[in-house]
Parts: structure tokens; C-alpha cells; sequence
């Protein structure tokens, strides 16, 4: 008897992986990446991003957090990921628009909000922060949080919940005899000493603005205060008085910041540890701003100008003596630069080409005047370069300062850099000779595609045209700044990032059809009329590089613009994954505008013809894809049930197919006895 099987194999179960097929598909990735020869694939999310429990929302996301834990072994699996990318992790300010820009935090010591305050509550903290507290904090942040937006008000301002929390664990930390919080103190000493060089200034302009009528602009101060740190106008024995008597009346409120300071730290080295057991390793992002405190404390190490543009209102360092040994913007930058190399494993520099071309700005004619020494004036910028250029002085400086904090550890390839500015401000390619320009001809640049086209962006005009080196850049299809991949699909100019910039999405986009079509081998009128497929081959576009750069927000298929440069500035920077992160992920992916990996590397094995050669991994993927893409469960742990459901159903109906076997064979066996002839042999079954 034959058992029909159809209705099993009509029954439909999809569409995010089960364990085993997650596990499965990993494997079907690296062989693929090592087909491809594709190397890095650093992933941008920033920490505030990060998805949270929501039993334990306290209004931002947080590395050092078993849940971040969670999405990053799902994001591993789902993209490849070899290195986390994260944005600045500095102090945010209080701002009058709401607008808490990662990119104007300060850049020597990390901000609060790095803090897990539901470790404080561990035995390992020696209990020193109450479930009772950490509950206020998480019920405040229900009634003042928007949906699905850093809460950053119920976090970094003097005096949020957040920070008297933290109050209260520094008051039970100073009393506590706990074992484990000796051991604290301990390091807490050490950490002190370490650090007193940025620690004891941002502490002190902190006290100081209490000190000057809350006005956090030292520049409006009384001069003593302005000029603390200016031995040109405040003597050493002054300043060391003013210093001790600072200290003497804030003593507590000092030590409460420095308390704040050592447990961000030691959550970012916690937070790495666990994430380089993944795998992964933790890329920095070396802002080149600094913050109005290390102005402050640095006076001589900046120019009386702002860096690259007028409206972002960053201090601009002394160029001019800059790669001068020992001058003070020399030390500041060095220092800068160790810290990074020490609480990261790689390093993303910020306007990476202001370190050999950096243009300044002024808003005075007396600042003016006092550039025009060493600086030149330039027209079409409306702004100041050198007139005599950095070239690769002030990259080496930083680069052997790295080297001579990792030691052994040291690796270039760790080091990437920012090159896309205006047209008229900077390129990175001689254009003439064709070819990257010498500061950067051997070192791995950051090139986006959303302004691709033939001549610009493309694999050919990368590689071929300007002769780049597979090694030495990683293309992206865009980072926090850039339109959405999935808005830019449909045309939309979220908070006219394309127009302030003279530029048009249609336009901009109508020259990546033809790129994509004949890198990918693609049929550029499906690109044309169907967004999802632009989508998909602009994903797919990557994998043609050895290094890639993806940006959350495109991997999830979000429309909104993460920064639109001060526009709609209350939720610049704000946007966050969902505490249901894989179903979120797996939506995106099934409606067609997420990130399917197999469907990349499927499409880029084809493009470079190593589809023939490699028949069964191609297939293999393929099938991977077409699974993900296809509408069905969105979570790992649906997915399993289903699939224990579709066991037990084929185990059930197996069974009673073969009762049913046996039923028949017994009766063909009782008729046959009852009806057999009488010299017939019994047949033993």
C-alpha cells in the first residue's frame, strides 16, 4: 500500500530560520564570503539604538546588556557581520532644540549612558543600587518616552532619574564594606590616577558652570574661571588655588563624576569582551570635534576658528603646530587618539580627510586676520587651508600613536577613514592622474554609493579607473548622514538631505541604474520599475567589494532619516530597533526592502561568473533566499515550533500509515487462511 504524503508537503512553514537552518545558513555565508574574497562587514548601530527588554526599557539602549547580547548573535547570523560599529560614546549636553548629536559629545571620556544600571543591582556590585530605584526609572521612562525614540532626557541630564540613581549607588558604593565593592574601590583609585589628565578638567568646568550662574559657555565667565587652564593669563600658583578650592567646596560632586566616568568605562571594556567572544570586534568612532569643556581645558591647543563647517560649531584644532612634537595640539591629539586605540579594537576617524586637509572657518573679521599668517583664504569655500599642507604628517602621528598602544595587537587594516566631502572642499582622487591622492594611497577609505555613478563610486571607477586596491576601501551604501536606502528608493527626500545639497534623489539614482545593471548583470528595466529590486541590487552591489559597510536602519528597511544635520533636530539620532527585533528584521526582509544576505551573495557569485564552477553553494543560497524572502513566522523560536509541529504531524501520519499497512496485511493473512487451498504452503510474514 502506498501512503500519500501530499498533504505534508503542502503544509507551508516559513519564513525566518530554525535553529538548525540558521546554523546551516552561517556556514553557506563564510563559504561564500571566502568565494568572494569579501573580508570585513562592519555593521553601524549606535549604542543608544540598541534594542531593548521592554520588561527593562529605561529609555536607550545599552552594549553591556544581555538583550544587546541577544541581537548581536542575531545579527551575526543574519548578516555576516564580523565588526560592530558604533557612533561616538561621549558626554551629550544639554541642548536647548532637544538635539543630542553623537557627534558633540566629548571625545576623551565617555558618557554616562553607557552605565547598566541593572548591574548595579548584582551581587558583583555589591547590591549598591535598589530594585526599588531601578523600577522608578523604568516606569518614568512609560510615561515620558515616544514610541520607538531615545528617551536621551530621562538619561543624561543633570538630575534625570537616571542620574539620581546613579547618585544613590554612589552613596551606598561609598559606605559599602561588600567584598566585591573593596575590590572596586580599588580600581576606582587606580582609575583616578590613570586618568586625572581628562578626568579633573571636565569635572571642574562641570562645578565651575554652578560656579558662573549655570551658563555652560565658559566663554561668558569671569576671567579667572575663563582662563583656568591658560598659563599665559592665569599663573600656575593661581590656578592651583583656584583648582584646590574647587575641589575642597564640590568635593562629593566631584567624586560622584569621576564614580560616573570609572563605571562607563568599565561597562565599555565589559561590553567588548563579551562582544570579541562572539567574534566580533568593537569599531570606534574618533569624532574630530571636541567638546566645549576640552576647549576649555586646552586653550592653546586650538585655533580661534571652527573645523570644516560654520554651522557645526566644532572648535578647530592649531594645525599649524599640530605635527610639532610636544606643542599642546600635538599632545591633545595624541591623547585623543590612545584612548580610542585603548577602549577599542578599530577605529573610524570622522572627516577623515581633515587630517591631511582640514579647512577652517571664522565668523569675525578678528579671527580673520589672525589666519591669514598661516592659512589661505579660498573663494568657493568661503574658508581657510594651510598654507603649508599636512600631507601624511598628521596621519602618521596618529597612526604610530596607535601602534604604540596596541603593541603587537597593532593592525592598519583597523583603521579606516571618512573621505566623502564637497566637491569643492576635498576629494580623495586625483582626478587628472587617476588615482587616490598620496596621504591616502595606503590606507583603507570609506566610500559610499549614494552618489554612484560610472565614473564615481563604482566598482570599476574604484578599482580600474583610480586603481584602488581591493584591501584599502569599504564601500557602503550609506551611513547615518546619507538618505535611507529604502526612502532613497522610492524618491523620497527625507528632510531635503539630497536638496540641501544641491543635489536630486531622481536624478542621482537615474545614474545608478546603468551601473548596477551591468556590475550585477542585472535587467535594468526591473530595477526601473519595481523599488524592492533597486533595493536588493544596491545590497547586492556591495558584495562585489572585499569590505562592506551597512547602516541599521537599511538593514530593517526603515524610511527615516537617522540625522538630517539639525533639521527636525528633536529626533535627530533617535530612532531605535525594536524590542522585537526579529520579527521587525524578518518584515522588512519579506516585504522585499531589508537585507537578505543569500540573496547578495547569490547575485554577486553570479555577477563574477563563479556561479558555474560553484553550482551547489550557488543553489544553496538561492534556496536560502527565496525561504527568507517568502511571507511566514518571524522568529527563530516560531520557526522551531512549527517545525517540531510538522515532525510530529509526519511522525503521526507515518504511524497511522502503518497500523494501517499492518491492519491490511493481517486481514489479507486471516482471508487467506480462511480461504486457502487445501495442499497450499503457509505463508510466514
Amino acid at each position: 500500500m502506498k501512503i500519500s504524503n501530499t498533504s505534508i508537503s503542502n503544509i507551508s512553514f516559513g519564513q525566518a530560520f530554525t535553529t538548525k537552518e540558521k546554523e546551516y545558513g552561517m556556514k553557506k555565508i563564510e563559504e561564500a564570503k571566502k568565494l568572494l574574497e569579501n573580508k570585513d562587514i562592519i555593521v553601524i548601530v549606535p549604542e543608544a539604538s540598541m534594542p531593548v527588554d521592554a520588561s527593562k526599557n529605561i529609555g536607550i539602549g545599552q552594549l553591556n546588556s544581555q538583550y544587546s547580547e541577544s541581537f548581536l548573535d542575531f545579527m551575526k547570523a543574519y548578516t555576516g557581520m564580523n565588526i560592530l560599529k558604533v557612533l561616538p560614546q561621549g558626554n551629550y549636553r544639554y541642548k536647548a532644540n532637544g538635539y543630542y548629536g553623537a557627534y558633540e559629545t566629548s571625545s576623551l571620556n565617555l558618557g554616562s549612558q553607557l552605565i547598566n544600571l541593572f548591574e548595579l543591582n548584582e551581587d558583583k556590585y555589591g547590591s549598591i543600587l535598589t530594585s526599588e530605584t531601578l523600577n522608578k526609572v523604568i516606569e518614568k521612562n512609560k510615561s515620558t518616552q515616544e514610541k520607538d525614540l531615545v528617551n536621551f532626557e530621562n538619561i543624561v541630564l543633570e538630575n534625570s532619574i537616571f542620574d539620581n540613581a546613579l547618585k544613590e549607588a554612589y552613596q551606598n558604593f561609598s559606605k559599602s564594606d561588600h567584598q566585591n565593592v573593596k575590590k572596586l574601590k580599588e580600581e576606582f583609585n587606580t582609575y583616578k590616577k590613570d586618568y586625572a589628565d581628562v578626568l579633573e578638567p571636565m569635572a571642574l568646568y562641570i562645578v565651575l558652570q554652578k560656579e558662573n550662574g549655570s551658563n555652560p559657555d565658559f566663554k561668558t565667565w569671569k576671567e579667572s574661571d575663563k582662563n583656568l587652564y591658560n598659563s599665559d593669563l592665569v599663573s600656575e600658583s593661581d590656578r592651583n588655588k583656584r583648582i584646590a578650592e574647587l575641589k575642597s567646596k564640590y568635593k562629593d560632586e566631584i567624586e560622584f563624576i569621576y564614580f560616573k566616568e570609572f563605571l562607563a568605562e568599565k561597562n565599555l571594556s565589559d561590553a567588548r569582551k563579551k562582544i570579541n567572544k562572539k567574534g566580533l570586534k568593537l569599531m570606534g568612532d574618533c569624532q574630530i570635534g571636541f567638546s566645549k569643556d576640552e576647549q576649555w581645558a586646552h586653550p592653546k591647543a586650538f585655533a580661534d576658528a571652527n573645523i570644516c563647517s560654520k554651522e557645526w560649531d566644532l572648535p578647530a584644532l592649531d594645525y599649524v603646530s599640530i605635527c610639532n612634537d610636544g606643542s599642546e595640539s600635538n599632545k591633545l591629539i595624541k591623547r585623543k587618539v590612545e584612548l580610542f586605540a585603548k577602549r577599542y579594537d578599530a577605529i573610524r576617524f570622522d572627516v577623515g580627510w581633515s587630517y591631511t586637509a582640514p579647512i577652517l572657518y571664522c565668523k569675525t573679521d578678528e579671527q580673520k586676520k589672525a589666519l591669514m599668517k598661516d592659512y589661505k583664504y579660498f573663494y568657493k569655500i568661503d574658508g581657510y587651508r594651510l598654507k603649508n599642507p599636512l600631507d601624511d604628517k598628521l596621519l602618521n602621528i596618529v597612526e604610530d600613536t596607535i601602534k604604540k598602544t596596541k603593541g603587537n595587537a597593532f593592525n592598519k587594516d583597523d583603521l579606516i577613514y571618512e573621505i566623502e566631502a564637497g566637491a569643492d572642499d576635498f576629494s580623495v582622487y586625483d582626478w587628472d592622474k587617476h588615482k587616490v591622492i598620496a596621504p591616502f594611497k595606503k590606507r583603507r577609505i570609506v566610500q559610499s554609493t549614494c552618489y554612484m555613478g560610472s565614473d564615481y563610486a563604482s566598482i570599476n571607477s574604484i578599482e580600474k579607473q583610480m586603481k584602488v586596491p581591493r584591501d584599502n576601501y569599504v564601500l557602503m551604501v550609506g551611513n547615518h548622514d546619507h538618505l535611507a536606502l529604502n526612502a532613497y528608493a522610492e524618491e523620497i527626500d527625507n528632510d531635503d538631505v539630497f536638496k540641501n545639497n544641491g543635489n536630486n534623489v531622481k536624478q542621482k539614482k537615474d545614474l545608478q541604474y546603468p551601473v548596477l545593471c551591468e556590475e550585477l548583470q542585472l535587467d535594468e528595466d526591473k530595477l526601473k520599475t519595481d523599488k524592492n529590486e533597486f533595493i536588493k541590487a544596491k545590497f547586492a552591489h556591495l558584495f562585489l567589494a572585499k569590505n562592506i559597510k551597512m547602516f541599521f536602519m537599511d538593514i530593517f528597511g526603515r524610511k527615516e532619516q537617522f540625522d538630517s544635520q539639525r533639521n527636525n533636530s528633536k529626533i535627530n539620532y533617535r530612532y531605535t530597533i525594536p524590542s522585537n527585533y526579529e520579527e521587525s528584521f524578518h518584515t522588512a526582509v519579506q516585504n522585499g526592502n531589508g537585507f537578505n544576505i543569500y540573496d547578495s551573495l547569490a547575485k554577486a557569485i553570479k555577477a563574477k561568473g563563479l556561479d558555474k564552477d560553484n553550482q551547489k553553494l550557488y543553489n544553496e543560497l538561492n534556496r536560502l533566499s527565496k525561504k527568507l524572502y517568502k511571507k511566514g513566522v518571524k522568529t527563530e523560536a516560531e520557526a522551531n515550533k512549527k517545525h517540531y509541529t510538522k515532525v510530529a504531524i509526519i511522525a503521526l501520519t507515518s504511524a497511522l500509515g502503518l497500523l494501517a499497512v499492518s491492519a491490511g496485511i493481517f486481514c489479507a493473512w486471516k482471508y487467506s487462511k480462511k480461504h486457502k487451498p487445501a495442499d497450499e504452503e503457509e505463508i510466514d510474514i
